[in-house]
């Protein structure tokens, strides 16, 4: 086997595991996320909230469109953060992810973070 080959082969055994390694990353995530999604659905579903309804809301409380949504958990329950575009600026409106009142709305200067209402 000639150096150029040995090299050439390790070169390709040494991709292949960046490869399986990032590969192993993106989905051996910690676990967390899916925690989450699941805490998140089922405190929804015991308020009979969903995050259409949530964007519904907020559509209606800003006559906007709603183009993001965020849960929030509490320490007991979950609370949905809706971003609406109305006139050209983004308003958040926070909606009770039990009862579906809106709590609160004001103005925000980008979809990151948490209003502070």
């Amino acid at each position: 086997m000639s150096k150029k080959t040995l090299k050439m082969g390790f070169v390709a055994v040494l991709s292949i595991a960046v490869v399986a390694v990032g590969i192993r990353t993106a989905y051996a995530h910690c676990g967390k996320c899916a925690t989450d999604a699941k805490y998140f659905a089922g405190a929804l579903t015991e308020g009979k909230m969903t995050l259409a309804a949530a964007a519904t809301l907020a559509e209606v409380s800003t006559k906007g469109v709603a183009v993001h949504a965020t849960v929030l958990r509490l320490e007991k329950g979950v609370n949905v953060e809706v971003h609406c575009l109305v006139d050209g600026e983004i308003m958040a409106v926070v909606v009770d992810g039990q009862s579906g009142k809106v709590q609160g709305k004001g103005k925000v200067k980008n979809l990151e973070g948490h209003a502070q209402l």
